[in-house]
C-alpha cells in the first residue's frame, strides 16, 4: 500500500432485500441507498393479523357458549376461562420429558371421571388445582416447545427466529435454557410430594436414574434420525444434556432435600425470610463451584495452537489467526474425548466465518453452566413452595430475575462483542446462562401473575403442548422432513418459509390439543 493509499474501517446496519451504493474518495466515504426492501417483514405482520382473528372468533364463540350455557347452568364458565385440566398425582417433571408423577396423565392408571366431575375440574382455575399444581408452569412449558417447534421449521428464515452466528442472543437461543429452567422448578415440587407420599430418598434416586438414561437415549435416537452411520454418529444433543444436569442436580436435590415446613421461624431466626436462600447453601455452593470450574478452564486451558482465552469462532474470525481454534477450549475438550467424528459436525458461524473445525453447542464443558441455569429454576421451585402469598412469591422470582439480569450484563458488559464473558450459546457461557435465567423468571411470573394469581386466563391453547411436551419434542423431530407435517419451502421468500414453520408449530399445537381430548399422555 503506497502513501497515497487509505485505509477505511466503519459499521453499517443493512436493510434486508435492500440495495446500496458505497462511495470511496480521498476525504472519506458514504454509504447510501438505492433501493429499499419489499417489506420483509410483512408476512409476520399478516400471520399476527391472522391469529389475532382467530383469536377473536374463538372468544365470540366461548362469548356466545357461556351465554347459552348460563340459562341451565348460572356457574358454567367461558371455556377460554376454564382451566383445562383434570387432576393428576404432582406437579410436572423435566421438560421436554414428562414422568409419571407429572402434570401430564398416565394413561395406565387414569380413571375416567363422570361427566359433572370432569366439568368441575374444567371449570377450576385456582393455583393449586385440586392437588396443588401450578398452571402456569404447564403454560410456560408449552409456550416453550410450540416457540421451540417453531425454530426448528425455520422460523420464517427471520435472522431472530434463527440462533445466534457465534456472539450474541436471539429468540431461538432462549428456548434450550428455558427447559432446563423449567425442569428445576418442576423437580422441586416432584420430591416434595414424593416426600410426602413417605417415599425412600433411595427409591427418588433410582427414578431419577431411569428418567435421564431414558432422556440420554431418547437424544442418541434423535441423533440417529440425520446420521446412523457409527463411525460418524454425534453422542452430544439437547436431551442428552437434560438426561445429564438432571441426573446431578436431582441426586443432589434428593439427598440434601429438606421440607421447608419442617423448620419454624424459632429455628431460623433471623434468616426466616431468607430460608430459601440459605437452607440450600451446600447445594448452591457445588454449583458456583461447578461454574467457577467452567470459567477457570475456559480462560486459563492452554489450546495447542491457540493459546489461552481465546473465545471466537475460529476461521476467518481475528483475520484467520485462530482459525483451527472453533470453541477455543470447550471445542478442543470435545474433539479430544468424542473425536471430530461424533461431535455435531457443522457450526452456526461457519456461514460467517467460514471456520471448518466441528462444534458442538451441546458439549460437555457446558455441562457445568447448564446445572447452574437448572439450579436456578430449582431455586424458583423453592420460592413456590416454600412461600404462600402471591405477592411474595412474585417479588422473589423478579428480584432473581434483575439480579440474575445484571449480573449476566456486567459479565458481558452489555455488549455483544469484546465483553469480558461474551454471551454465547455455542459456548453455553455464564453471562449466557444469567441472561436466559432472567428472561425465565420474568415470562414464568407473568405467566403465573395472570393465570395462578389473577385468574385471568386458563392457559389455553398452550397448556395442552405443556402436558404432552415429550410427545411434542420427540414427535416434530422424527416427522418434520415428512409431509404433510413440514415440506421444503419454494423460493426465498419470508412468506413461504414463515407458513411452513407456522404450520408446523399450529399443527402439533392441535395434535396436544387431541391427545388431552383423548385423554392420552406419554411421560417418561
Amino acid at each position: 500500500m503506497d502513501d497515497k493509499s487509505k485505509f477505511f474501517r466503519f459499521e453499517a446496519h443493512f436493510k434486508e432485500s435492500a440495495s446500496y451504493l458505497l462511495t470511496l474518495n480521498s476525504s472519506g466515504y458514504s454509504i447510501s441507498l438505492t433501493h429499499n426492501s419489499d417489506g420483509p417483514y410483512h408476512p409476520l405482520l399478516y400471520a399476527l393479523l391472522f391469529y389475532f382473528m382467530l383469536l377473536m372468533v374463538y372468544l365470540l364463540a366461548s362469548l356466545l357458549q357461556s351465554r347459552m350455557d348460563s340459562s341451565s347452568d348460572d356457574t358454567e364458565t367461558a371455556p377460554i376461562l376454564r382451566a383445562s385440566r383434570t387432576s393428576v398425582n404432582d406437579i410436572s417433571e423435566p421438560g421436554p420429558g414428562n414422568d409419571q408423577s407429572s402434570s401430564s396423565f398416565n394413561p395406565a392408571t387414569f380413571a375416567p371421571a363422570t361427566s359433572t366431575e370432569a366439568e368441575n375440574a374444567l371449570a377450576d382455575t385456582s393455583v393449586k388445582q385440586r392437588s396443588g399444581k401450578l398452571l402456569s408452569l404447564d403454560v410456560f412449558r408449552g409456550f416453550t416447545i410450540a416457540l421451540m417447534i417453531f425454530v426448528n421449521y425455520g422460523g420464517g428464515n427471520y435472522y431472530f427466529f434463527q440462533h445466534a452466528p457465534w456472539n450474541g442472543l436471539t429468540v431461538a437461543d432462549l428456548v434450550f435454557p428455558w427447559f432446563v429452567w423449567i425442569m428445576g422448578v418442576s423437580m422441586m415440587f416432584s420430591f416434595k410430594a414424593q416426600f410426602r407420599r413417605e417415599v425412600t430418598r433411595q427409591a427418588i434416586v433410582w427414578k431419577i436414574i431411569k428418567r435421564s438414561v431414558i432422556l440420554f437415549s431418547l437424544g442418541l435416537v434423535i441423533n440417529g434420525i440425520s446420521n446412523s452411520n457409527l463411525t460418524t454418529f454425534r453422542i452430544p444433543g439437547v436431551l442428552q444434556r437434560l438426561g445429564g444436569c438432571y441426573l446431578f442436580v436431582g441426586i443432589m436435590e434428593v439427598l440434601l432435600f429438606e421440607a421447608p415446613e419442617l423448620a419454624s421461624a424459632e429455628y431460623w431466626g433471623g434468616w426466616y425470610m431468607f430460608r430459601d436462600l440459605v437452607q440450600p447453601w451446600l447445594q448452591w455452593s457445588i454449583t458456583i463451584g461447578l461454574a467457577s470450574i467452567q470459567a477457570v478452564i475456559t480462560y486459563v486451558l492452554p489450546v495447542p495452537g491457540c493459546g489461552r482465552g481465546y473465545l471466537g469462532p475460529g476461521g476467518l474470525h481475528n483475520y484467520g489467526m485462530y482459525s483451527n481454534c472453533t470453541g477455543g477450549a470447550a471445542g478442543y475438550i470435545d474433539r479430544l474425548i468424542f473425536t471430530s467424528n461424533h461431535i455435531y459436525r457443522s457450526s452456526t458461524a461457519r456461514k460467517i466465518y467460514q471456520n471448518s473445525v466441528s462444534h458442538d453447542p451441546e458439549g460437555l464443558l457446558g455441562y457445568l453452566t447448564s446445572i447452574l441455569l437448572l439450579e436456578m429454576g430449582v431455586a424458583a421451585g423453592r420460592i413456590l413452595i416454600t412461600y404462600d402469598d402471591h405477592k411474595n412469591r412474585v417479588f422473589r422470582l423478579l428480584t432473581w430475575a434483575v439480579t440474575s439480569g445484571i449480573v449476566g450484563g456486567v459479565l458481558c458488559e452489555f455488549k455483544k462483542e469484546d465483553g469480558i464473558v461474551p454471551v454465547n450459546k455455542n459456548l453455553w457461557s455464564l453471562s449466557y446462562v444469567l441472561i436466559t435465567a432472567s428472561f425465565a423468571f420474568i415470562l414464568f411470573s407473568a405467566f403465573y401473575t395472570i393465570i395462578d394469581w389473577h385468574k385471568k386466563w386458563g392457559g389455553n391453547p398452550f397448556c395442552f403442548a405443556g402436558y404432552n411436551s415429550i410427545l411434542l419434542y420427540v414427535g416434530h423431530e422424527l416427522m418434520m422432513g415428512i409431509f404433510p407435517f413440514g415440506w421444503t419451502p419454494v423460493g426465498p421468500y419470508h412468506g413461504t418459509y414463515l407458513l411452513l414453520a407456522l404450520w408446523g408449530a399450529s399443527l402439533w399445537m392441535f395434535i396436544a390439543y387431541v391427545c388431552h381430548r383423548k385423554q392420552f399422555y406419554v411421560s417418561i
